[in-house]
């Protein structure tokens, strides 16, 4: 072999890897044209969010980096997107963006860290369940329904007394996705809450449980010294049915 086929043979894997690194790093420039030409349209986020999870995990670096855009709704719809993607990748940057200064920014990065499905976001969400925005707390309480970790469960307890509504809703609803048995008594007790869709979210709860535990507290409860507590166990009652829960 001269020397000369020698150092072709040598140079030819080089180019290769070269070409290739050439047509991955235009590919990703190809992508990232396109994640920000997206951000840029004048649309429903909704939609362009949609749009953007069909490029698929390619689409990730981009969205991150995202994340700390100037401009509040690209923010959002990146979150939004990330979390549609369930990469992996995207728990971190979210977790952060759970800090952001602008309230819509941190609703959905707690909605897309409900999507992630990542157990590691349980307590930095049971600590955003202090937010000082409501939007962002039902958010979040929403989330941690979806995840379904019984970690969530005293903080979700304690948003039933939350001052807002919508929060007190969320958080019944979550607690019903949980299933736990603790939440049964605060449930039944909310039944009774002054604001109905607080009280009809208590009753759905409760009856999502389908525990037979839920009926005999109920029960229990109807002689209870308190009138707004039997008042709730007897709305149960009557939620559920003469029938139900018996063998």
């Amino acid at each position: 072999m001269t020397r000369q086929r020698k150092k072709l043979l040598i140079a030819l894997p080089l180019v290769l890897l070269a070409a290739g690194g050439v047509a991955r790093y235009w590919q990703a420039t190809a992508v990232c044209r396109q994640v920000n030409a997206l951000l840029a349209e004048d649309r429903s986020s909704y939609e362009v969010a949609d749009d953007l999870v069909k490029l698929g995990p390619s689409a990730v670096p981009e969205l991150i980096h995202a994340l700390w855009d100037g401009d509040v709704p690209v923010r959002c719809i990146a979150a939004m997107a990330l979390g549609k993607l369930g990469d992996p990748r995207g728990f971190e940057p979210l977790i952060e963006a759970l800090k952001d200064g602008y309230p819509r920014v941190r609703i959905y990065a707690a909605r897309g860290l409900g999507e992630l499905e990542d157990a590691r976001a349980v307590d930095p969400l049971i600590a955003a369940l202090g937010d000082e925005d409501p939007a962002v707390r039902c958010s979040v309480a929403m989330a941690l329904g979806n995840l379904g970790d019984a970690r969530a469960v005293e903080r979700l307890i304690a948003a039933l007394r939350d001052e807002d509504t919508f929060v007190r809703c969320i958080a019944a609803g979550a607690l019903g996705k949980l299933g736990d048995p603790r939440a049964i008594g605060p449930l039944i007790a909310a039944v009774a809450n002054e604001n109905l869709s607080v009280r009809w979210s208590a009753a759905e709860a409760l009856s999502t449980l389908a525990d037979a535990r839920a009926v005999e507290s109920s029960r229990e409860r109807l002689g209870d010294k308190d009138a707004d507590v039997r008042e709730a166990a007897e709305a149960l009652e009557k939620l559920r049915g003469p029938n139900e829960g018996k063998p």
